[in-house]
């Protein structure tokens, strides 16, 4: 944030929510998070991997409901987790937050979904959509189109200025997501997936 001029605007806070952190309930518009979800593969040898990726003294529900306590009224939440953790986010949700939409990401037509993105927003309740699918490959191996712009970072808005596209080159991938999403006007499913495909990329590697 230093580098690109952000310092007096970010703020990053390294903190186990579990033991309380200095973040103020009901003050955030948007909350993002991919929590641990792999609860039943083996741990990575990598300490940092095995902490981001697998579950350790770790309750989905409890982290959610924390991520719905930051939002403001009407704030919406983004999750992205296993597909066969749906039932236990919809739990967390229930009663909690409304216009919530499914997406289910597949590895390559005709295979099981492997991930789940949702999105809800906070306070309302509106009815539950499930969103066309999202393909990570083609059948011969290579990126599908949309895959590909995320994963590639060629996502850049026609309606963007010159000045808007050349502060979004200087970024680095996890500051597209919050720049693009500021300047976004409509939501749409490439857009949803670029929430969560630039801010972890193993949301796509996973799924080679």
């Amino acid at each position: 944030s230093v580098a690109n001029g952000f310092a007096d605007f970010l703020h990053y806070e390294y903190a186990d929510i579990r033991n309380g952190v200095s973040l103020v309930p009901g003050s955030f518009d948007v909350v993002i998070t991919n929590p641990p979800y792999s609860d039943h593969d083996m741990p990575s040898p990598n300490t940092g991997k095995q902490l981001a990726h697998n579950l350790q003294n770790f309750s989905l529900f409890e982290w959610l409901v924390f991520c719905l306590k930051m939002l403001k009224p009407k704030g919406e939440v983004f999750v992205i987790n296993r597909a066969e953790a749906v039932n236990e986010i919809l739990a967390a949700l229930h009663n909690r937050a409304g216009e919530v939409r499914l997406l289910p990401i597949y590895s390559k037509s005709g295979r099981e979904a492997k991930r789940i993105a949702v999105i809800a927003k906070k306070g309302t309740r509106g009815i539950t959509r499930i969103l066309p699918p999202f393909y990570v490959h083609n059948e011969d191996g290579s990126y599908a189109e949309t895959a590909e712009k995320i994963y590639l970072n060629k996502e850049i808005e026609e309606s963007w200025t010159d000045k808007d596209r050349e502060l979004f080159q200087k970024l680095s991938p996890e500051e597209r997501v919050f720049y693009a999403d500021y300047l976004s006007t409509e939501f749409e499913t490439t857009k949803f997936l670029i929430e969560f495909a630039k801010t972890n990329k193993a949301v796509l590697e996973g799924l080679e």
